[in-house]
């Protein structure tokens, strides 16, 4: 769901203008789990799991 979320918010914002809190709220989940999986913003846009 948080790259569903991320993908989406993604291409209709563009990579500077989305948040991280906006991917967490659109996809259900609290901010630090998203960090918790990707370490950042371009880690979660590349799709990189850190877990």
């Amino acid at each position: 769901m948080i790259l569903i979320a991320a993908e989406e918010l993604f291409a209709e914002h563009g990579f500077s203008a989305t948040r991280i809190d906006t991917i967490a709220s659109v996809a259900g989940y609290i901010k630090s789990l998203i960090y918790q999986y990707y370490q950042d913003k371009l880690g979660l846009y590349s799709g990189n799991q850190t877990c």
